[in-house]
């Protein structure tokens, strides 16, 4: 977390990165579903279907259900790219801070140059196909736990109007495959995160880069570092969400105390609405950028494992060159004679 810290420090550039991604997402999102409420609406109106509902419902031809739901699945699409770009983008921001440090865990500028507009120029010139595969994946589970949640709720609705129909058995059978889908959601969501790091770390495709993650977090070699991966994954977590409850709450406060002065007070009839509208749109700034923080916190731990993998390996024995934080780490644990390498009877 301390090298996460020391990153957005040396790159502060990367600040700017989540919020033009938001408003693509915004953007993409408010396109999406004026193109879905154009399609639906282009088909007959169901006066009969209406009854008992507040808003139209029409009725659509096999063509237009397709289309329907072609657009649906396009859209999960993509905002999963949207997500995938931003994520890489970052990661390659990461992976090109960490092995710019010299032998002495100073910060080369001249080696680091400009990691956000490489990694941009990285992602449109190389890595576009592995980006949309790994959303293409992830837009799927999307799609089939909609199904299942889909007729998950029409078994119960047709179970309120008649529960004679005998539907508990397909409601708790969905219940079950929704709840796997989840399962399978989270367990895509992390490789994908994972793979997207080592694409950024290692410039290999999709499949490549997953097994290669996989792999690596799962080798019995590296069984005390997947380990430590996951207390820092788990650590890194409680600390961006407190991060953004700090931001959310002590900006609240802020906006709170301004409210309460009386050339503010003496136009409001509450206070209630301001606050929490200042509240929501803290919570949303904070969410935002304590999402860099999460992804360079998993970049700087695939980085760590590749760098211990390659000073076991007597690739790079240099103990020093990365991050100042991560240094000390490598020295205190690796380094048991204090030449700052890594010796062939310490690699074990």
């Amino acid at each position: 977390m301390k090298a996460s810290a020391d990153f957005i420090t040396d790159i502060y550039s990367i600040i700017l990165i989540p919020p033009i991604f938001y408003c693509l997402l915004i953007g993409w999102f408010l396109w999406w579903v004026g193109t879905q409420l154009f399609i639906y609406t282009s088909g007959s109106l169901d006066t009969e279907g209406m009854k008992g509902y507040p808003f139209a419902v029409f009725e659509l031809t096999f063509a237009q259900k397709f289309e329907f739901w072609t657009f649906l699945f396009g859209g999960f699409w993509g905002i999963c790219f949207l997500v995938a770009v931003q994520y890489f983008i970052i990661a390659s921001s990461v992976c090109k801070w960490y092995f710019s440090h010299d032998s002495n865990s100073e910060l080369d500028s001249d080696s680091v140059g400009f990691p956000v507009f490489n990694a941009v120029k990285r992602v449109l010139r190389y890595h576009l196909g592995s980006l949309a595969f790994g959303s293409f994946i992830l837009a799927v589970i999307w799609v089939i736990r909609l199904v299942f949640w889909l007729l998950s709720s029409m078994m119960k609705q047709k179970e309120k109007v008649d529960p004679s129909t005998g539907t508990k058995i397909m409601s708790t059978t969905l219940a079950c495959c929704s709840c796997c889908a989840k399962c399978w959601n989270t367990c895509l969501k992390f490789l994908t995160h994972q793979a997207y790091i080592r694409i950024a770390l290692t410039g290999e495709n999709f499949c490549a880069a997953a097994k290669s993650a996989f792999f690596t977090l799962m080798n019995p070699k590296n069984l005390s570092s997947g380990l430590s991966y996951a207390v820092v994954e788990g650590l890194g977590g409680i600390f961006v969400v407190l991060g953004t409850l700090c931001i959310s709450l002590s900006s609240t406060y802020l906006g709170y105390r301004l409210i309460q002065k009386p050339e503010y007070a003496a136009v409001l009839t509450s206070t209630f609405t301001p606050t929490a509208v200042f509240f929501i749109c803290a919570y949303f700034i904070g969410t935002i950028f304590m999402n860099i923080y999460g992804v360079a916190i998993e970049a700087i731990m695939q980085c760590y494992l590749l760098d211990l993998k390659m000073a076991r390996s007597g690739e790079d024995t240099d103990l020093n060159n990365c991050p100042p934080a991560i240094a000390e780490f490598f020295l205190a644990n690796f380094d048991d004679d204090g030449d700052g390498r890594m010796d062939a009877d310490e690699r074990d």
